[in-house]
């Protein structure tokens, strides 16, 4: 048995990837204890204990930064996630996916770019600038187009230091109801600030919040230069930046769930990915003093994808299929 400060990927023993996970009983305000880890392989039993806000640095890991080059110069695109599905019947076989906002990576046109720039940290220290081409076949996109979301099939590197976010915290209607989470409740999200990503590694900043609204309707969006469409969204209490668009937004449990119940060994959710901020046009006097000129105001709602929408996109269309075509590969799972 073994005492662990951090959420382990592999076995600390033997790297072996396959790991059961117990459930946790926690008392209410109880920070610290997250769950057990036991390796089918050696049979290490591993005792997760995480110290106060040791779960934000963890969830930091799962981040990274989208940029694009233009005239040899690099810009701030948006944010991005990893997460990690387990692949049936492929032994410790996992698929990893980044997600992000399906903008974020489509240029005015509405079409895909040919390539993107992923920002990483390396193992060792510092970062690392990815050039990573888009095949447009395996962009993984929502059957509802007007989703806002594409996850991408994705081979980790050893020296990359990363998290994934598991399966298991991803909320769905059942998950939601089990959990007591909904309208009033916090939220947070980590994503590219460009002020400051940070110069020896990525420093993704985060925004708290509440979730103001969780509507069973369709809800009016409308995004810069392009036509208003009705689509699923959650709202936020919160101002967000463009760099922010692809960001996990989380819900953070607090004392007044009913539930006792930590799951997984994790204490957070993930409610969904960030759309962007609702904006309206307001009217402004300029140096003339006839004339007015006109700037979008945000108004401090930010618009999120359900993480619902990410599970029937990993479960449905071409991403099973994907799947199901490569279990005959399983090498290209092993990690």
């Amino acid at each position: 048995m073994k005492t662990i400060n951090f959420i382990p990927e592999n076995c600390i023993n033997c790297q072996n990837a396959s790991l059961s996970k117990d459930v946790v009983k926690a008392r209410m305000g109880e920070q610290n204890v997250h769950g057990t880890y036991h390796c089918g392989k050696c049979t290490l039993l591993m005792i997760v204990k995480l110290p106060p806000r040791a779960m934000l640095l963890e969830l930091k890991k799962t981040i990274f930064f989208i940029f694009i080059e233009k005239d040899y110069h690099l810009y701030p695109r948006g944010t991005g996630f990893f997460v990690k599905l387990p692949v049936e019947q492929i032994t410790n076989g996992y698929q990893r996916y980044f997600v992000t906002a399906k903008h974020v990576i489509m240029d005015n046109a509405g079409n895909f770019l040919k390539e993107i720039i992923i920002r990483v940290n390396k193992k060792e220290g510092g970062v690392i600038y990815d050039r990573f081409p888009l095949n447009e076949e395996l962009i993984f996109q929502h059957d509802d187009k007007n989703v806002d979301l594409v996850a991408i099939p994705i081979i980790l590197q050893d020296h990359i230091d990363y998290k994934t976010i598991p399966l298991d915290i991803i909320t769905n209607d059942e998950l939601i109801e089990k959990t007591g989470l909904g309208e009033g409740d916090e939220v947070f999200f980590s994503g590219l600030f460009h002020h400051h990503i940070g110069t020896e590694e990525n420093s993704p900043l985060y925004r708290f919040g509440k979730m103001s609204l969780m509507s069973k309707e369709k809800i009016k969006w409308k995004e810069k230069g392009k036509l208003e469409i009705e689509t699923d969204l959650y709202l936020m209490e919160c101002y967000s930046t463009e760099a922010n668009s692809g960001s996990p937004v989380f819900f953070r449990m607090t004392p007044q769930h009913e539930t006792m119940m930590v799951e997984k060994s994790f204490k957070t959710y993930l409610a969904g990915i960030l759309m962007g901020s609702f904006q309206d046009p307001q009217f402004v006097q300029t140096y003339d003093k006839n004339d007015r000129g006109m700037v979008d105001e945000n108004l401090g709602i930010t618009a999120i994808t359900p993480a619902y929408k990410l599970r029937d996109l990993l479960f449905s269309g071409n991403a099973l299929s994907h799947r199901q075509l490569l279990q005959e590969k399983p090498s290209d799972f092993l990690e």
